[in-house]
């Protein structure tokens, strides 16, 4: 009997891009697939067979999706042992393919390099291992050349007894044929290989199904630990308890992995966390109620410069970005409402979701290409998610399947974090040719095909992604994995395949995304791993996470020109990047670029804001939509003449200014009855807005004169075609829901310019009359007043300083603590010299220990109160002056009081 390795075997190779690739049977380990019909199938084998099956194998595992129970063969105390255990194997597994209730049984397999391929490759070894174990089905996949007539492939398939499963969708003259064994010479790897050998095809690849493996860094940060472990001696399960007690969880919330540390604490039973500096390194938020609770913990937005392309776009529903992988929660409330196809590969339904408790990653992986904002964002926010479920195995001509249908169905772009576990895996050539479909036949602009970007994580193993036949495919765009510092991530994959790098976690932070709902996912519902609900995750990253946040960066940039080719965006993406690291960066002389490059960062850090500017001016159309700039620096001072602004209003004719004291306030819905005159302008109840056409914009002295004392100041632009009714052509610059991302202008205090809050010296002032503390049962307080060059006023009073803050106490003004309360009274403009406070308030408000006091003043009492000013500003409102009261309160007739007082109940209490 021949040797199963033998290269003269069939089954002991088989051929991408035209080279033989060594296969190794891995010992004992086969498949089979029975018949569907079966009650009973073990029970229907021979005496021969079920004696193999059932007592020399031991069932490993069931395949659901191809109904394949893998077994582990075990002859070593049976008397079936003839020459060698694998003679017998295969001799049994041949036999098997002869039983009645059996549609096929086939070896097992281990992808070995040419350079390993006489090694013994145990089948014990674990899938995360060096070679990668493969099974195959009684499929293989054929093109044929384009050539060849259909009667010669009648010909070949009658004389090897194949039949025709179904034609290819993404080549032509292209086929899925079935073997009619699973193994030996008629079986789908030996068949593949006869056929290609023809000379009459193009590619024939046998069905090999893998296991899914996903590239999160939890799994190379656990593989680092483990061999730290294994050089000291230790058991896995010995690490993981030891350093569990010191409060590190190699499992969740480890965002580095500090080798001399934990040797340290390893071989110290009595060393202590706090003695390390290897704790998680993530941050631990707390709850916040505001609509983007989280934003401020997704520091990668900023260090790939996401936020400042959302000054160009924030994305396209038009656009739609797949994300292959477990599943996404397409129910959770980031996806729910931009989620525009799914699909499951596994159960084949169109629902997208997650099915086993461990599908956790698709779902982190699309929250940082397309979280909507609801409490995180995604990197284009705006544009559709296509959540495609990778199941548990597949098969190559499955995967191939995948792509065409991805493609077919409307994907601008893919993102794929999956890939080999570890070491050699070459790209099966029905697999390259469903990619080259996305690349050249996908994204269809004006009835041309522009191509579909495929972003593909390059892997968290440390070592060269040039022996990943999917990261180091020439065509795709592998991402490696940048830190918060801008170093390499220590577990990033390398080489020359990489074409840019991506903020991700192995520093000091990691990347804060959304998770599965609820209970399921990675964080069941702590703080401290992200939220209380268990709805988000503080603690993702690996290339898994770098490879989606290019994916959408990629999104914004089909956004602004969806006429843009794949080799555009590759070379757009290149040309933009931000070379880091604080290394040397070289130009290939082969590389058509000549960009500088290097082999752990690409091209350098993604920049979003620069590939977007770039795609933008690659279009040759200029940006139509309307915007507003500030002039000079984005400081200005107090003592400077007002800021101006440099208007763009594009397609449109007419345009107002909005400027506010807090971000928030340009949020209608939620903050609009916090505006006032002294936070907001235009207050659009109070004052006429003012209808602008110039190209340039100064905000109003009378306003600024107001606003001055604040130290940011936000802006925004409201624009349309004409004033008609419904303002046609609508634009607003920062829509309310995006509130907190108005731009702002740094208000400050240059020496001897500034002019500090509530100043009374140079501007108008009130001082009380007469010496304090003023007598209850006295008359009522009056006030000197001086209005500077103004001409009105009115005065206000309050039990309490802090009510002069309409923003966070404009709430508790009541009848009797305030005056005036302007949504129940009508306040008295005044032009005298002295103030009396009016009897009535008096007696409602003597009762008090102090009486705080303040004027607001202006030229007159038109529309926007032309150069108002007031003596103590809401924001320094603890710094109100007041006046002391003494003397026993006058008892008064509690029943006419009582009344006055329940009218609080009924009316407004906001100033």
């Amino acid at each position: 009997m021949a040797t199963t390795d033998s290269r003269d075997q069939k089954n002991s190779y088989h051929y991408v891009d035209g080279e033989r690739i060594p296969l190794v049977r891995a010992d004992g380990v086969y498949v089979v697939r029975y018949d569907r019909n079966s009650r009973n199938a073990s029970e229907e084998l021979s005496t021969r067979a079920q004696r193999f099956v059932n007592e020399d194998s031991e069932e490993l595992e069931y395949i659901d999706n191809y109904r394949l129970k893998v077994y582990k063969a075990n002859l070593k105390q049976s008397n079936l042992v003839g020459e060698t255990e694998n003679e017998v194997v295969n001799e049994l597994i041949a036999e098997l393919n002869d039983e009645k209730p059996v549609e096929f049984a086939s070896a097992a397999y281990r992808n070995v390099p040419e350079d390993k391929k006489d090694r013994s490759v145990s089948s014990d070894a674990d899938d995360e291992g060096e070679y990668e174990l493969m099974f195959v089905t009684n499929e293989f996949v054929v093109a044929f050349h384009p050539n060849i007539p259909t009667d010669r492939i009648e010909e070949l398939n009658e004389k090897y007894d194949v039949t025709i499963v179904k034609e290819l969708g993404y080549v032509d003259n292209g086929y899925l044929l079935q073997a009619p064994k699973g193994d030996g010479d008629f079986g789908p790897v030996a068949l593949a290989n006869t056929y290609f050998e023809t000379g009459d095809v193009l590619f024939a690849t046998p069905d090999f199904v893998r296991k899914r493996h996903i590239r999160s860094s939890t799994t190379a940060r656990k593989r680092r630990v483990y061999r730290i472990a294994d050089e000291m001696g230790l058991s896995n399960a010995d690490v993981i308890d030891r350093l569990a007690e010191h409060g590190i969880y190699i499992k969740n919330n480890l965002s580095t992995v500090d080798e001399e540390a934990y040797r340290a604490l390893l071989a110290d039973e009595d060393g202590r966390a706090d003695r390390l500096a290897a704790t998680p390194k993530s941050g631990v938020p707390g709850e916040r109620v505001s609509r983007s609770t989280y934003l401020d913990e997704q520091w990668h937005l900023d260090k790939a410069n996401v936020r400042d392309a959302w000054g160009l776009t924030k994305g396209d529903p038009s656009i739609r970005i797949a994300i292959i992988d477990d599943g996404v929660d397409t129910l959770h409330p980031e996806f729910v409402h931009n989620t525009y196809w799914e699909y499951d590969y596994d159960e084949f339904t169109s629902d997208g979701r997650p099915k086993l408790s461990v599908d956790n990653h698709g779902t982190s992986c699309a929250g940082v290409a397309v979280a909507a904002g609801e409490k995180v964002y995604g990197v284009a926010p705006d544009c559709s998610l296509m959540a495609v479920r990778y199941p548990p195995h597949m098969g190559v001509a499955a995967e191939a399947e995948m792509f065409r249908e991805v493609c077919d169905e409307g994907a601008d772009v893919i993102s794929c974090s999956w890939g080999p576990s570890k070491g050699r895996y070459t790209l099966t050539d029905n697999v390259r040719f469903a990619i080259d479909y996305c690349l050249n036949q996908g994204r269809v602009v004006d009835g041309e095909a522009r191509g579909i970007p495929i972003t593909w994580a390059a892997g968290n193993d440390d070592e060269s992604v040039d022996t990943d036949g999917y990261a180091s495919y020439e065509s795709v765009i592998a991402v490696a994995a940048s830190t918060s510092e801008d170093t390499h991530a220590w577990y990033s994959e390398y080489g020359d395949a990489i074409w840019v790098a991506a903020p991700s976690n192995g520093g000091q932070r990691a990347i804060f995304t959304t998770d599965r709902q609820g209970s399921d996912g990675y964080n069941t519902g702590s703080t401290a791993d992200g939220d209380a609900v268990g709805n988000y995750f503080n603690d993702f990253g690996g290339t898994s996470s770098a490879a989606p946040l290019v994916a959408g960066v990629i999104g914004l940039m089909l956004s602004v020109d969806p006429e843009l080719r794949q080799p555009d965006v590759k070379e757009i993406l290149a040309k933009t990047a931000a070379q880091i690291g604080g290394v040397s960066y070289a130009v290939d002389p082969d590389d058509p670029l000549g960009v500088p490059r290097h082999p752990e960062f690409g091209y350098g850090r993604i920049d979003a804001r620069g590939a977007v500017e770039e795609s933008i001016g690659g279009s040759g159309v200029e940006s139509t939509e309307p915007s507003i700039e500030s002039i000079g620096s984005a400081t200005v001072d107090r003592g400077d003449s007002p800021p101006q602004f440099s208007v763009d209003l594009g397609p449109n004719a007419v345009y107002v200014v909005e400027v506010a004291t807090r971000a928030e306030l340009f949020d209608d819905a939620n903050h609009g009855g916090e505006r006032s005159l002294e936070n907001f302008y235009p207050v659009w109840a109070t004052e006429s807005p003012d209808y602008q056409t110039a190209s340039t914009y100064a905000l109003p002295a009378h306003v600024w004169d107001r606003l001055e004392e604040t130290d940011e100041l936000y802006y925004r632009m409201h624009s349309a075609e004409s004033t008609a009714a419904g303002w046609p052509g609508y634009h607003v610059t920062t829509a309310d829901t995006d509130s907190e991302f108005a731009p702002a202008l740094t208000v400050t205090d240059t020496e001897g310019n500034g002019r500090p809050a509530s100043d009374t010296s140079t501007g108008p002032s009130i001082e009380p009359i007469g010496t304090e503390p003023f007598d209850r049962e006295g008359e009522t307080p009056q006030f000197s007043v001086d209005l500077g060059p103004n001409a009105v006023y009115v005065v206000e009073v309050a039990t309490r300083a802090e009510l002069f803050d309409d923003a966070n106490h404009g709430g508790e003004r009541s009848l009797e603590n305030f005056y005036p309360v302007w949504a129940t009274e009508s306040p008295d403009y005044q032009t005298a010299s002295t103030y009396a406070l009016p009897a009535h308030v008096w007696e409602r408000l003597e009762e008090a220990d102090e009486l705080y006091y303040r004027m607001h003043s202006a030229e007159s009492t038109a529309a926007g109160w032309p150069g108002y000013h007031v003596t103590t500003h809401d924001a320094d409102a603890e710094n109100a002056p007041s006046v002391t009261l003494a003397g026993r309160a006058p008892r008064r007739d509690r029943t006419i009081r009582g009344p006055e007082r329940d009218r609080r109940h009924h009316l407004p209490m906001s100033g």
